[in-house]
């Protein structure tokens, strides 16, 4: 009797019953070591700076430029990479640069400037450093204070420190050649008849914006005759349509003397989808366009960092994923090959 009763209903089934809930467990235990390790190299990672390195080629670079080196930043959103910026000078400590440039979305959520002026001084003013302000980064300029000024406190905490806060175009010499650095946003505009308006203005936010439109028309002439390499700063990337507005612009021509465009804000679309590319940059998701790397905004060359931190500004929650920080070291050359232009270029 106990054997049919066996094989009438089946001991097997009571087996299988139990193989499926052993297996249940082991799948539960495998997901959960996955998302530790997940977790963990995540953690990992974004606490790491990687350098990427690119060759740029420029047709008429001078002798004296050939080998240039940039220090591009971006995105940094307040982010401390160890104490004193420890992390990120670690894995710079073999490498070298001519001059620093950063890029926009430096403070974080709270406009605490703290971690900025870390990396200032860590990376050092001994060399030029220059630096925009992002989307993200509280208003650098507006605020009318009388005989006082009109640039905000962050601001003039990163000058005090010797870095440039480019608001209109600026020159340094490298072995008798003239680098310029410049941004896009007064490129458009008619000078004089700007000039002429802010002077009639008789206040000192007009009196300092008079100063920079009156910097930036000496600053064209000279660049007529005297420019090595011009480097446009641009908070955020430039597009095709972008620079052909520029280009139809009262000063299309000296847009035409531009080597390159360094630009950020984007931190390389924060989490990395593989096949997809970047989930959230500028506002929107799934954004087109260049995101990071060496590519092209119509007619200019133009490399875009993938910045080191987040967007305070997104929605998404506060770290990279698949996107590791880094920080780029751009050579100009006048040498063509495979790693001085972009891919399918």
């Amino acid at each position: 009797m106990y054997r049919g009763y066996a094989g009438r209903y089946g001991s097997g089934n009571v087996f299988t019953k139990r193989r499926r809930m052993r297996f249940g467990w082991v799948f539960a235990a495998v997901l959960l070591a996955a998302l530790v390790i997940c977790t963990g190299y995540t953690a990992i990672d974004n606490g790491h700076v990687q350098v990427r390195k690119q060759r740029v080629f420029c047709a008429d670079l001078p002798q004296a430029l050939e080998g240039f080196t940039v220090l591009h930043v971006s995105d940094l959103g307040g982010k401390r990479f160890g104490a004193g910026a420890s992390e990120l000078m670690r894995s710079l400590k073999n490498e070298s640069w001519d001059a620093v440039i950063c890029t926009g979305n430096m403070l974080g959520e709270e406009g605490d400037a703290y971690a900025f002026y870390e990396l200032i001084e860590a990376v050092g003013t001994q060399k030029p450093f220059f630096f925009l302000a992002g989307r993200s980064d509280p208003t650098p300029v507006g605020r009318d204070a009388g005989f006082y000024t009109v640039v905000s406190d962050w601001v003039m905490g990163a000058q005090s420190r010797n870095a440039v806060y480019v608001d209109r175009p600026y020159s340094f010499e490298v072995d008798g050649e003239t680098v310029w650095v410049s941004e896009p946003s007064l490129l458009t505009l008619d000078l004089e008849d700007t000039l002429n308006a802010y002077t009639a203005s008789g206040t000192a936010l007009g009196a300092y914006w008079a100063s920079v439109v009156s910097e930036t028309i000496a600053a064209r002439k000279s660049m007529e005759t005297d420019c090595g390499l011009h480097l446009l700063l641009s908070a955020e990337p430039l597009d095709d349509a972008s620079v052909r507005k520029l280009l139809e612009s009262v000063d299309g021509d000296f847009v035409r003397t531009v080597d390159l465009v360094l630009a950020g804000g984007t931190a390389a679309g924060q989490w990395k989808i593989p096949g997809v590319g970047g989930v959230w940059a500028l506002g929107e998701w799934f954004p087109k366009g260049q995101l990071d790397g060496y590519g092209y905004a119509g007619s200019l060359l133009q490399y875009v960092s993938g910045g080191l931190g987040v967007d305070p500004q997104s929605p998404l929650p506060a770290f990279r994923l698949l996107n590791s920080p880094e920080v780029t070291l751009l050579t100009f050359t006048n040498q063509t090959d495979l790693d001085t232009l972009p891919v399918g270029a």
